[in-house]
């Protein structure tokens, strides 16, 4: 256990043979005292994702719930699903605000490999009237460094309400924008993190030092934040199936080993196949909780 007094939590890694509440009674057995919700935790009515109940029945608080992304980029396009879009995001702030979550995460695109959309001025004042609809409800939407730098600086520059904030994604600033210096942009608007790890190519949420990214970068700009000084969030995933297509499975790992992902040659955790590799597909969950609260412990304490 970590003697640290920053609470540490996530999202809860899926596991496809455990329930909700088996996984929810693990993640809180190895140590973690919060988790972050999907979307799918404000909609669901059965016990198909996290919810605020199920949470509170396992002593674990919520930090923020990443609202629904999907079909983002049409809110910088003159259509009609842009203004379904912004009323889907301001449905969904409502709706945690009645349940008393006060942070909402997004994206100001979507898709790493989608079309990347024009910035325009319908897109900024479509944001102003999610950012006005999150300050009638006391709410903040944190937006996620991502894919581009610039449609994030256009969003942040043009709206400056304590209702609009900033969460770090770790693994989109490694394999996205690496030379691009948004914690000294906008570590002071931080309110919360994503943090997790990557081959450098693709977002793919390995565990924090799993990967290639920079951890003493991340933590020296981390330790500059208020959010960091309560709380450690990750954003990891347990045993994917990742796609590398052109690859087979020995040119796989040598293009691992040579991009210096530091679980690379660790057959335990990496299997390799013919255009695909799986992650922590050989360990336990009780096995990746434990390894994923030791990363976790290992951020706030600065062991990096």
């Amino acid at each position: 256990m970590s003697t640290t007094k920053k609470q540490l939590g996530g999202y809860l890694p899926a596991a496809a043979k455990l329930s909700v509440r088996d996984r929810l009674r693990l993640f809180r057995e190895a140590g973690f005292s919060f988790v972050a919700l999907s979307a799918g935790g404000i909609y669901a009515t059965a016990e198909s994702a996290v919810t605020p109940r199920l949470a509170e029945h396992y002593g674990l608080q919520i930090d923020n719930v990443h609202l629904t992304g999907a079909a983002t980029n049409q809110l910088w396009r003159d259509c009609l699903e842009g203004e379904d879009v912004l009323d889907r995001y301001c449905r969904e702030i409502e709706l945690c605000a009645k349940m008393g979550i006060k942070i909402g995460i997004t994206h100001v695109t979507w898709g790493s490999h989608a079309p990347t959309p024009e910035i325009t001025d319908l897109g900024i004042e479509r944001f102003k009237r999610i950012a006005a609809c999150a300050e009638q409800n006391d709410f903040c939407l944190a937006l996620e460094n991502s894919v581009t730098e610039e449609h994030l600086v256009a969003v942040l520059d043009a709206i400056d309400s304590p209702h609009i904030g900033f969460c770090v994604d770790s693994g989109h600033w490694a394999c996205f924008t690496p030379h691009f210096d948004v914690m000294g942009r906008y570590g002071h608007r931080m309110v919360t993190m994503h943090l997790d790890d990557n081959d450098g190519l693709e977002d793919i949420h390995l565990l924090p030092f799993d990967g290639v990214a920079d951890w003493g970068r991340i933590v020296d700009d981390l330790l500059k934040t208020a959010p960091f000084e309560k709380r450690v969030l990750l954003e990891v995933d347990y045993c994917k199936r990742r796609s590398y297509p052109g690859y087979d499975a020995k040119a796989l790992q040598a293009m691992w080993e040579a991009r210096g992902v530091k679980i690379a040659s660790d057959l335990r955790l990496v299997e390799y196949h013919d255009g695909y590799l799986e992650t922590y597909k050989n360990i336990s969950y009780d096995e990746y909780l434990d390894r994923m609260y030791r990363a976790a412990s290992r951020i706030a304490e600065g062991e990096v």
